[in-house]
């Protein structure tokens, strides 16, 4: 499994963005990996305003990548980085996916970087095809208006 540090560095990286579009609202990653936070469902609920809430998810277990050899061995590790919008209003508004587009297209940008890595033991990311949906589908029931942006990577790492 990647270090708390590799995964740090991600959350980093993420919360450092400057968004194009609304950019006074930043990210801030509310999974702490103790459970001390509530989900972002809760906190997409309710309505934290000023920020872009976001968590990671892990989706598989580390495993082989199959160009490991003995004297360096190298794993990948699926995860889903999740965004919430909670400003209010039409989550399936146009503006609403403008908007998580372009946030979309630069935390891509930034994790594909390979010069932002530096040596924590991070080899690189693949990014998967991104998803959105109301978080009214993603939790079951009425949660107030929010949009929930969810991006699948894989982290190579030593």
């Amino acid at each position: 499994m990647p270090s708390g540090t590799q995964l740090n560095q991600v959350i980093t990286r993420v919360e450092g963005l400057t968004p194009t579009s609304e950019p006074t609202v930043t990210f801030r990653c509310e999974d702490d990996a103790a459970g001390g936070t509530p989900p972002l469902e809760e906190l997409a609920q309710g309505g934290a305003g000023a920020f872009r809430i976001f968590d990671i998810r892990t989706v598989t277990g580390p495993m082989d990548d199959g160009q490991a050899t003995v004297a360096n061995l190298r794993f990948h590790q699926d995860f889903a980085l999740r965004v919430a919008y909670p400003w209010g209003g039409n989550p399936n508004s146009e503006r609403m996916k403008r908007i998580a587009n372009d946030d979309t297209e630069a935390i891509i940008q930034d994790l594909r970087n390979p010069n932002n890595w530096g040596a924590v033991g991070i080899d690189g990311l693949n990014i998967g095809l991104p998803d959105q949906k109301p978080t009214d589908t993603e939790i079951g029931g009425p949660s107030g208006p929010a949009f929930l942006r969810v991006i699948p990577f894989r982290l190579r790492f030593t």
